[in-house]
Formats: structure tokens, C-alpha cells, sequence
């Protein structure tokens, strides 16, 4: 059973995994450098989100998540299509950004091999050694975003952020829009915790404190124009950071947050279809096939590659659709067993 404790920590990673290359670069291309208010706004808006994820575990005693799905083949069906999802596009970012940066001469699906074995094995030791290494990991990952970002806040220029509002409504809400849904989808696989859901929303809120200041440091850094062409630019701003003046390409390594992001929301996503599919036969075709078709399909062709940076806010319209019909069908039964409990 998760402890209070673990269960914020893995908000912080399951809330920004999928922000890393394909979130930050959408939102950026929308709103320009009024992307900090739309982090701000979707902020908001995602917090109505987390607020039914809370309700829905804080309900268990009115809906049995396992027992619902055994029933409703549909929403089965599509919560394993979202958690494969999942896998898929954090293996094409994860992929795509090790072979630009890190590994320039190794094959895409060396890469995605070796993550899909480190996904299973971790999920195969069980929730407990998630658990674990996501409170390890998490006082690693802090101490380095605190350290990057008070260095990069230094090299700030408040020009490139002024004047603000300068973005028409229509993009700015759809960037809004498109932070909410990427930072609270993936914590639909809280639902496989045994406990409540206390304080999700303000573990949610302080991740997202975390997010604006990275927004706004690298706008600050390069403004609205280069993050529009910057490839990763999450990344390439850490190369601005130097110590004493003489250590430098300590980028490499601070960049290792966003990776743990990444391979987290792939375990949890893994460990969600092998929660619904208790048939370890099918469990392990389904993820080899989610990573055959992310080799074959998506690393090896530009447009489905692209399709896929386009499809992914509507496809995690499912999620939400999902949680809506939870958080419903949590509620419903309420009424219910409190006239049975005066009667």
C-alpha cells in the first residue's frame, strides 16, 4: 500500500512526463511568450480535473475500480488503449531525445528495447518497488531542479517576456487547455493505489509552481521566437549553466530529471494494463506490441511521427472521458448507501 508520502511524489513525475519535448514544444508554438500564463490558466482548469481523480479514490467504498472495469468491457478497453499510449509516446520522446543528444550512433530501437526491459522488470518486482524508487528518486530529481533553475533564473532578460497578453484568446485557451490534459491525464493511474486521495491537489499545484518557473526561465533565456525552432528546448537551455565558470556539459546530467519523468509514467502505464489483464501472455504482447509499432511506425516515419504530435490532446481526451464516467458513476451510488444507513 502507497503511503501518503510516495503517492504526492509520484504526482510530481506522472504530472510532468508528458510535457518533456512534445507538451512544452505545443504550448510554446500556441501561445508564445505568454506561455507561463497558459501554464497558469490550465493550472486551473487542470485542477477541476484532479479534484474527480481525488473523489474517485476518496469513493472506493461506492465504486470498486476492478470490479467496474470487469463489467464495462468499454471502458476496459479504453483505459488499456490510453495506458499503451502512454507508453508509446513517452518511448518516441525518450528515444528521439537520446539519439539527438546522448547516443547520436545508436539505433532507435536499441534504445526503445532497452526501455521496455527496464519497464517490465521494474513492474514485475511489483507496486512496492515503484513505490520506492519513486521516493528516492524524488529528493534527487528536487535538489537538481532547484539548483538549475536559481542558476538560469540569473540569465533571465525580462524583455523577452514583455509585453504580456499579446496572444489571441483562441490559441492561449487551446495551450491551456493542452497543459491540462497532459499533466493530469497520466495521474489516472493513481487509481491503482489502495489509499484516498488526499492532498493530490495540492501536490498537483506545487508540481505546477515548479512548471511555471521552468516556463517562464526558459522564455526569459531564449524568448518566444527560438523556443518555437528549438528542438527539446527544456534541454538545450540547461547548457547555459556553467559552475565556477569552468565546469561546463553538466546538462547531461540534470537533464536526467526529465528521463525519470519519462520512464516513470512508462512503468506506471505498464503496471496499469497488467493490473487490468491478468493474463501475464497477453500483458507481455500488448507492451511488445506497443513497442514494435513505436519502432516500425512512429521512430522510422516523419509523418506518422508528426500525426502524432497532433493526435495526442485528442486521444487524451479519452482519459478524461474515463475519469468523467468514474467520478459519475462514484457520486451516483453516494445517495444511495446514506438512506441505507438511516433506514
Amino acid at each position: 500500500m502507497a503511503t501518503k508520502r510516495q503517492k504526492l511524489f509520484l504526482i510530481f513525475f506522472l504530472s510532468k512526463a508528458s510535457l518533456f519535448g512534445l507538451g512544452y514544444s505545443l504550448m510554446f508554438s500556441l501561445s508564445g511568450k505568454d506561455t507561463w500564463i497558459s501554464v497558469l490558466f490550465g493550472t486551473f482548469i487542470g485542477t477541476s480535473i484532479v479534484f474527480m481523480i481525488s473523489k474517485i479514490m476518496n469513493n472506493k467504498q461506492n465504486i470498486d475500480i476492478n470490479r467496474y472495469l470487469e463489467k464495462n468491457y468499454i471502458i476496459k478497453i479504453l483505459l488499456i488503449i490510453l495506458s499503451c499510449y502512454f507508453i508509446l509516446e513517452e518511448l518516441t520522446t525518450l528515444t528521439n531525445f537520446m539519439t539527438s543528444f546522448y547516443l547520436l550512433k545508436t539505433p532507435n530501437y536499441v534504445i526503445g528495447v532497452c526501455s521496455i526491459i527496464v519497464t517490465l522488470y521494474i513492474v514485475n518486482k511489483g507496486l512496492n518497488s515503484i513505490l520506492r524508487a519513486s521516493e528516492i528518486i524524488f529528493y534527487i530529481t528536487l535538489f537538481m531542479i532547484i539548483s538549475s533553475l536559481l542558476i538560469l533564473l540569473t540569465y533571465t532578460k525580462t524583455i523577452h517576456l514583455l509585453p504580456v497578453l499579446t496572444t489571441p484568446p483562441k490559441p492561449l485557451f487551446k495551450s491551456s487547455i493542452i497543459f491540462s490534459l497532459y499533466t493530469t491525464i497520466p495521474l489516472i493511474n493513481l487509481l491503482n493505489l489502495e489509499n484516498n486521495g488526499k492532498k493530490i491537489i495540492l501536490s498537483y499545484i506545487l508540481t505546477n509552481i515548479t512548471i511555471v518557473i521552468i516556463t517562464l526561465a526558459i522564455l526569459g533565456i531564449f524568448g518566444s521566437s527560438l523556443t518555437k525552432i528549438i528542438r527539446f528546448p527544456e534541454y538545450i537551455v540547461l547548457k547555459r549553466i556553467k559552475i565556477l565558470s569552468f565546469i561546463e556539459k553538466i546538462e547531461n546530467i540534470l537533464s536526467i530529471t526529465y528521463i525519470y519523468d519519462n520512464l516513470f509514467l512508462m512503468i506506471f502505464s505498464a503496471y496499469t494494463v497488467k493490473n487490468i489483464i491478468k493474463n501475464k501472455i497477453v500483458y507481455y504482447m500488448i507492451i511488445i506490441s506497443t513497442l514494435l509499432f513505436t519502432i516500425i511506425f512512429i521512430n522510422n516515419n516523419y509523418i506518422y511521427a508528426l500525426n502524432n504530435y497532433y493526435l495526442t490532446p485528442y486521444i487524451f481526451s479519452i482519459g478524461l472521458i474515463i475519469i468523467i464516467i468514474l467520478y459519475i458513476k462514484a457520486q451516483k451510488k453516494k445517495p444511495k448507501l446514506q438512506i441505507q444507513r438511516d433506514t
